[in-house]
């Protein structure tokens, strides 16, 4: 009788474990549906949030990359056209042959770089008038700008200064300015259209004369100016 006692009670036994196993097995598929359908419901936001991190990062580099270009082409520019004019003693700083040499250079500067594996390309914005007075600008607000910076009493950057080595001694100075659209990664997303994106940039090199009457000049450098004073 004590046996049979023993074998009904660990029949008993093997009953509730078995069903206690069973309730857990059904609480842990609750458990992991409701994790896969809190997956399915948040992952259209983690994908928002994912392209929304790239796309600002892939705008920032592309600014900062337009911002290397055009320092680039305006130290190359005002190099190349204080150079030139420095040939000759500075007998006509203006001439057409040494601001589109400038234009050349800062051209030719800007391009080396790249933007999404696409060189950047900055419009000449120069005319062959002929008259070798306002530098040939096209307008003030081409991408290549050559003007003056006074050497004292001023802080404006000048489309038409009188650039001189000598007596009221001007600054060479060149200007490039460029905007540029930046095709987005997540071009499309759930139906949405995304981008383009839109990014700007301006940079002033200046090169000094040495001195009063002086046939040579200083190494250009990247300056800040309070504004741009246009013809």
């Amino acid at each position: 009788m004590q046996r049979l006692t023993n074998n009904s009670y660990s029949g008993k036994s093997f009953a509730q474990r078995a069903r206690a196993a069973k309730l857990q097995s059904a609480h842990a598929s609750f458990r992991s549906g409701v994790a896969v359908m809190w997956l399915i419901a948040a992952a259209p936001a983690v994908l928002i949030m994912l392209c929304v991190m790239v796309e600002v990062g892939h705008v920032w580099n592309a600014r900062i990359k337009l911002e290397v270009a055009l320092e680039a082409a305006a130290l190359a520019g005002v190099q190349t056209w204080a150079d030139a004019s420095a040939a000759d003693a500075h007998a006509a700083p203006g001439a057409f042959a040494k601001t589109s040499a400038a234009r050349d250079a800062a051209v030719a500067a800007a391009g080396a770089n790249t933007i999404s594996g696409t060189g950047i390309v900055l419009d000449r914005n120069e005319t062959a008038d002929g008259l070798d007075t306002a530098y040939d600008n096209t307008n003030c607000t081409g991408d290549i700008i050559l003007g003056g910076f006074p050497v004292a009493g001023g802080t404006a950057f000048n489309a038409s200064a009188a650039v001189s080595c000598g007596g009221a001694d001007v600054d060479f100075s060149v200007l490039a300015q460029d905007t540029l659209s930046v095709t987005a990664i997540c071009q499309n997303l759930f139906g949405v259209p995304i981008g383009p994106f839109t990014v700007s940039g301006r940079s002033i090199a200046t090169s000094r004369c040495t001195g009063g009457g002086a046939t040579t000049v200083e190494n250009p450098q990247l300056v800040r100016v309070t504004g741009v004073t246009c013809p």
